[in-house]
This record gives C-alpha cells, sequence and structure tokens, in this order.
C-alpha cells in the first residue's frame, strides 16, 4: 500500500526509460516540464506526503500539477542524489509506515531529519539542474518484430471488431447493432458471441449474457475476459445483479473453472483472484486455494483495498483471527483506502473482538464454542460478505427449545418458580421445580451475579430448553418443565 506520492513519483520516473541502439538502456532522465513547473511552484514538503487519492491535488487522468512534478523530483532525489545513500531510509521510511507508524515519526526515524530540513535540500536538488542517470548495456541486442504481420477480415469479423471497439468506448447501443450485424452473418462467430455476452452483462439481460458466454467460452476462447465475464454472469441473477449470497455447488465449480482459465489466459488480470474469493467464501470452501489466489491479486493490485478485506474475511472463516485483525487493520489504518472501505474494516475489528471476548466467557464457564459458517450477504450489495461466523453454543440437554425475553421469574414456593419467557407474541410460563438444580449457564457478562425472584430489570435474552406438558397436563398453569437457562448475546445461536 505505497503512499500515493511515491506510487506516481515512481511512476512518472519509470516514463523516462528509453533504449538506444538496441543495447543502451537509460532510466532517470531529467522531464522539463515538471522541473519548469517546480520553478514556480512548490508544496510544502509535508502536505505532498499527505496527499491520497481522494486529495483535490491528486488527478490520476490528467497527471499534470505541481503534485505529480514533485512527487516524481522527491523519488529521483531519494533513488539518485548522494550516491543513492537515501535509498535504505526510504526502505526504512516505507516498512515503518506499513506497521501503522506516524507519518512525521516514521520519517523523522528513517531519513535522520524533518521535514523542513529535506523541503530544502529537495528544492536545492531541483534548481542545480543536475540530474543523474542510470545506464545499463543489454548482453545481447533487444530485437523486436520488425513488420507487421497482417490478415484478411470477413465482413462479420470487421463488424465483431467494430461492435467490440465501442463496447470498450461505452457506446453500448451502436456496439450491439454491430454486433447483431456480425451473428446474423455469421451466428457462431466466437468473438460477436463474447463481445455480445459483456454488453448483455453491462445491461443486467444476465440470462441472454450467459448464452452467449457460453459459446463463446464452448468454441475455446482464447479471450480472458470472456472467461471471466461468463464466471462473473453466472454468480448473478437480475433480481440482484450485485448481490452475491447463494451459488450452488455446480455453480461455483463451472464458475472455478473459468475463472482458473482466465488467469491461465492472463495471469496479470486481478479480477479473477477476487471473484474466487467471493466464491469459496459464499460456498464455504476451498478457503485455502481462495487465499492463496487473493494474495497474489494483492500483489497484482496493491491499490485494492476490497482484496484485503476479502481475504481477511476468508481468514475469518478460517478461524484465524490474527491474520485476519492484522489484514484489517491495515487497511483501517491506510490513508489511500476509501472510507466506506475503511468503516467495514474497523467494523470486522469489532467484531473480532466481540467474538473473542465471547469465546473467553464462554471457556470461563466451562462452555464449548463452535461456528456457523453459513454465508451472510453483504447489506451493500457489493458481493462482499461482511458478517463472519457467529459464535454458536453446544445444546447440553434434550428438549424442546425457545429463543426469546426472560422478562420474570415468580416464586412459587419453596425451591420451585415460574419463569416468563416472551417469543414474539407469545408468552411462555416454564417451571423450575428445583431452583438449585436448573442448569444455567450465562454466555455474557451482564446476565447478573445472582438469579433472584420478580421482574427482569433490563429483561435478559435467553434460551431456554424445557420438556412440553403432556395432553393430560394440558390444564396446568405453566407450558412446561424447565430444564435449562442460557443467557446469550444477540449474535449466538444453538448449534443445530
Amino acid at each position: 500500500d505505497p503512499p500515493t506520492w511515491f506510487n506516481e513519483g515512481l511512476a512518472e520516473y519509470y516514463s523516462t526509460f528509453e533504449i538506444e541502439n538496441d543495447r543502451e538502456v537509460l532510466l532517470g532522465k531529467q522531464i522539463v516540464n515538471h522541473i519548469l513547473l517546480l520553478r514556480e511552484r512548490f508544496m510544502r514538503l509535508e502536505d505532498l506526503l499527505r496527499v491520497t487519492r481522494r486529495s483535490p491535488v491528486y488527478n490520476e487522468r490528467e497527471k499534470k500539477g505541481v503534485f505529480y512534478a514533485q512527487s516524481w523530483a522527491l523519488v529521483h532525489y531519494l533513488l539518485q542524489s548522494n550516491q543513492g545513500q537515501r535509498i535504505p531510509q526510504l526502505g526504512r521510511f516505507s516498512e515503518l509506515l506499513a506497521a501503522g507508524k506516524p507519518l512525521e515519526e516514521s520519517f523523522q526515524q528513517a531519513f535522520q531529519t524533518d521535514f523542513k530540513t529535506m523541503e530544502q535540500e529537495l528544492q536545492k536538488y531541483v534548481r542545480n539542474n543536475t540530474y543523474r542517470m542510470n545506464a545499463f548495456t543489454a548482453v545481447k541486442p533487444l530485437v523486436f518484430e520488425g513488420e507487421m504481420q497482417s490478415t484478411t477480415l470477413t465482413e462479420a469479423e470487421a463488424l465483431a471488431y467494430l461492435g467490440d471497439l465501442l463496447l470498450h468506448s461505452n457506446r453500448l447501443e451502436d456496439a450491439e447493432a454491430r454486433l447483431q450485424q456480425a451473428l446474423t452473418l455469421a451466428p457462431d462467430l466466437p468473438m460477436a458471441q463474447a463481445s455480445l455476452g459483456m454488453l448483455r452483462v453491462r445491461q443486467n439481460r444476465l440470462s441472454d449474457a450467459r448464452e452467449h458466454l457460453r459459446k463463446a467460452v464452448a468454441a475455446n476462447s482464447q479471450n480472458y475476459l470472456t472467461h471471466y465475464y461468463y464466471a462473473y454472469a453466472l454468480s448473478r441473477t437480475a433480481a440482484s445483479p450485485g448481490l452475491v449470497s447463494r451459488i450452488s455447488a455446480e455453480t461455483a465449480e463451472a464458475m472455478r473453472a473459468e475463472l482458473k482459465k482466465a488467469i491461465e489466459l492472463n495471469p496479470r488480470f486481478p479480477e479473477p483472484y477476487y471473484l474466487y474469493g467471493v466464491v469459496s467464501l459464499v460456498t464455504n470452501s476451498e478457503l485455502s486455494e481462495a487465499a492463496r489466489l487473493l494474495m497474489v491479486g494483492q500483489t497484482l493490485a496493491p491499490a485494492r483495498h476490497d482484496f484485503g478485506l476479502m481475504l481477511a474475511q476468508i481468514y475469518l472463516r478460517k478461524q484465524n483471527f490474527t491474520a485476519a485483525r492484522k489484514a484489517l487493520e491495515r487497511i483501517a489504518q491506510s490513508q489511500n483506502a476509501e472510507e466506506h472501505t475503511r468503516t467495514s474494516a474497523q467494523a470486522l475489528i469489532n467484531q473480532i473482538n466481540t467474538v473473542e471476548a465471547q469465546i473467553a466467557e464462554v471457556k470461563r464457564q466451562g462452555g464449548t464454542v463452535v461456528f456457523d459458517n453459513s454465508p451472510a450477504p453483504s447489506p451493500s450489495g457489493e458481493g462482499v460478505v461482511l458478517e463472519m461466523g457467529k459464535p454458536t453454543i453446544k445444546k447440553r440437554t434434550e428438549g424442546e427449545q425457545v429463543r426469546g425475553m426472560l422478562t420474570k421469574i415468580e416464586c412459587t414456593g419453596g425451591e420451585s418458580a415460574i419463569f416468563h419467557v416472551k417469543a414474539g407474541e407469545r408468552l411462555y410460563k416454564l417451571r423450575a421445580e428445583a431452583m438449585g438444580r436448573l442448569d444455567l449457564v450465562a454466555y455474557v457478562q451482564d446476565a447478573g451475579n445472582e438469579i433472584t425472584c420478580g421482574a427482569r430489570k433490563p429483561e435478559s435474552l435467553v434460551i431456554v430448553t424445557f420438556r412440553p406438558n403432556t395432553a393430560a397436563a394440558t390444564r396446568a398453569k405453566f407450558d412446561g418443565d424447565l430444564l435449562a437457562v442460557d443467557f446469550i448475546s444477540p449474535d449466538m445461536e444453538v448449534e443445530k
């Protein structure tokens, strides 16, 4: 998760890459426009280092302005000045930021100076107009294809290429017209089927999209996008195009096959890696393989924090809280992550903290915790599951169970009592013949130290296990004999 200035400065630095005489490689040439701009305007170094993708000075499309010029100058200065003595310091600075250290502390510890001093050094570096370059000589000449190869297109193929170009230009109506013409001339043309299928995905006509993409895949398409979009279309429905909540085993198998083919054809395209994680999370299967692929995807798209969020949720399914927390804290502390992504990461960290506290309390009570890993769809509709497995308690006693609010304990003389439990619209009255022998377990700390007679203030969420009255006891003033009471938190369930 490199800082924005470094990401853009390094890109500008490598934009000067040149090859001469098929063997000489030059890197680090000066960029005259940046130098002229910096002689007129200069940002405070601290402000430059705090720029994120949400900052007004960041414009990824234009890549003009003082931010890009000064980012280039700073990277050039760190890599080339003083015989490269700043390079190890730059590495240390990156390590400290990645560890979550504050910017100013990381800067001073790594570079052994303050913002103002280095800013003055950078201004002097720009004014001196002397820039070192790196020159490399290849062992063998760098030979490139000297002649263009050509082939004749049929009318249908020409229309398909035009339609695909229009599709990628976001001119959907014009693209559809060309692609339909192509398929009229050549109904089985794979390229036209693939492009029309991708267009139908964009239009949310997913049933049509799947059919066109299926035909393209069956024709042994070597277009990685065809396989990716087919997997994507398989995972969606027209009713909820952005929400992945249920995937059958058969569909999951087909999706994985297409995603692996897309990765094989273009290993540097990141989307199949992410969708593989979604499939595994929703189906709760192949979690280890999904984690491996998501880590590869992260290296391909380091600015995509949704990869880290998905990876953390895979770790949660595997109950690896340590790895999940580490991944989530990196996102929550990142200056480059979107606000909603940081919020989601922090919400999951809070869930981990809550669950770990519940586990500790259950163990203190001598109980056992298992996890219900059934998937829960994201309310955001982004195809990301934002809930971890629920802590689930084991059923200790045979009998009928009801989940509800314990509102009152009515003492009836001796050790017996009637427990009043409201579940929905119904009020259960359950008799405990001997309070001292009743199986009571509290999985939450606010259950109270004593179970006393009278109204519960506040009321307690419980799961009660009881033996219902038989037909002969229908006139009884209670609904059954109470066997066990579990005081629980709202997100706990009994193992089925």
